[in-house]
């Protein structure tokens, strides 16, 4: 595929920074595979604070439109968003603010997951909201509990004055232009093969309906 082929394939992914956000192009961002590949862009940019304050103009969007989005939509959309969030605060290291955001979260949302019933080593009873035997509905923020906890760790070492080192991030201002440029080519790469996948597994489940 030509670069402007790639262009134009990103250009499919609207910027939540740049557009004019409305409900069509808000859950364009939101569903399937857009969303995937707008992270995908954050995180192989290490565009951290775009990436943030994306996500926050996205929260508000949901939240000031709440009436025009089915609850599985906005649940849905909530969970990726704060998520969202909190991935960019813990990729920018700004610790106090990931701890902050997280207990709020925790204790005053009420986001869940269904999942099957799984043993105990698994950590899930604490954030178990309702149990319907093999399927029980657990909080949004369950799998990120090991993170939560490595975040503790951090801040202790850090309010003991105790040296850092590799527990910091890379950030982009350690990236030349060049190396911007050409993780961002990597990541259309990917989003050209997903593409093309996508459109094999359609062309399967059409010929065999």
């Amino acid at each position: 595929m030509s670069l402007p082929e790639m262009e134009a394939l990103s250009c499919r992914i609207p910027d939540p920074l740049k557009v004019k956000l409305d409900l069509p192009r808000y859950r364009t961002l939101m569903g399937y595979p857009c969303w995937n590949y707008f992270r995908a862009t954050i995180s192989g940019t290490r565009a951290y604070e775009s990436g943030l304050e994306a996500c926050l103009r996205l929260l508000t969007f949901a939240e000031n439109h709440r009436d025009s989005l089915t609850k599985e939509e906005y649940e849905g959309h909530l969970q990726r968003l704060y998520l969202g969030i909190l991935d960019m605060l813990d990729k920018l290291d700004r610790w106090e603010e990931y701890a902050l955001v997280w207990d709020n979260l925790r204790s005053n949302t009420v986001l869940v997951l269904p999942q099957p019933r799984r043993p105990p080593s698994f950590g899930m009873e604490p954030f178990t909201l309702r149990d319907e035997g093999n399927l029980i509905y657990v909080h949004f923020l369950w799998h990120t509990a090991h993170r939560r906890c490595l975040i503790e760790r951090k801040l202790a070492k850090l309010r003991a004055g105790k040296k850092l080192g590799n527990l910091l991030h890379s950030q982009q201002e350690e990236l030349s232009d060049f190396e911007i440029r050409a993780r961002w080519e990597r990541v259309k790469q990917r989003m050209i093969y997903a593409e093309k996948v996508n459109d094999l597994i359609a062309r399967v489940r059409t010929a065999q309906a």
